[in-house]
């Protein structure tokens, strides 16, 4: 069983690390580590002591990539400052900048019309800055510990916290592998999730993909192939044939 996800594409972005407050979204760390670092930047913007710029500037949070995971991700992060951080740091809460930067035209891309509509009509309630056709270039500091990000169109924005969620990309360990792949260098499986080529190797989550359907490397498909997978195996230890075994077949839970 090849279950070994993929990593976020960095571009080699300059900069791009965690001692600028860049954090990424692919693991549950990741997640404690954005939660602390928002904290601090409420904590620290409480303080009666700061200068207006560097409380607009700790209150700026900036998530770069509009694909499912970002869209998602800032939603949260409204809900949280809307309810939350309200009650802990009212004086606060309207000081709050989220930015979204996609370099494509649009959010969501590869979704329906329907669905990029309703989150632009919904992001635009919120108030969010939407920066499309845009790219971060470069993460940098000033004045000593301070960070801000650079834009190909030259516009500079000082941040509290960025979070970077821009796709991802195969492991060396995977590209490696003398197995069937994909263009995006994805192990290619049958609709049973067997490696091509192959007897009793199988690939799933983010690392593979079914051959002729190709699906999104999103926690939902992860999950529901580990589900499909571990009763296969059970049907399989109780001795039905493999050629006997359903084809796995993904539901969208939205």
């Amino acid at each position: 069983m090849i279950a070994c996800g993929m990593r976020s594409r960095t571009f080699k972005t300059p900069g791009l690390n965690e001692e600028n407050h860049v954090f990424f979204l692919k693991n549950l760390w990741d997640a404690r580590k954005v939660r602390q670092r928002l904290g601090e930047c409420f904590e620290r913007a409480s303080s009666p002591y700061l200068s207006e710029d560097e409380r607009k500037r700790l209150l700026t949070f900036i998530i770069v990539g509009g694909g499912p995971t970002s869209v998602e991700f800032a939603g949260e992060l409204h809900e949280f400052c809307a309810k939350d951080v309200r009650r802990w740091y009212p004086d606060l809460a309207d000081h709050v900048s989220i930015k979204i930067v996609e370099p494509s035209a649009e959010l969501l891309g590869n979704f329906s019309t329907d669905l990029k509509k309703y989150v632009m009509d919904r992001f635009s309630k919120y108030n969010f800055d939407i920066m499309t056709g845009v790219a971060c270039k470069e993460i940098e500091r000033y004045e000593g510990h301070k960070t801000r990000a650079v834009f190909t169109n030259g516009d500079t924005a000082p941040f509290g916290m960025m979070v970077w969620s821009t796709g991802v990309k195969s492991l060396d360990f995977v590209r490696n592998m003398n197995l069937p792949h994909s263009d995006q260098q994805r192990l290619i499986t049958d609709d049973k999730l067997k490696v091509l080529g192959t007897e009793n190797v199988y690939a799933m989550g983010d690392c593979a993909v079914i051959q002729d359907n190709a699906l999104p490397p999103v926690a939902q498909v992860a999950n529901q192939q580990a589900v499909y997978l571990s009763a296969q195996f059970n049907k399989g230890a109780i001795g039905l044939a493999k050629s006997a075994l359903p084809s796995f077949e993904y539901r969208h839970k939205g």
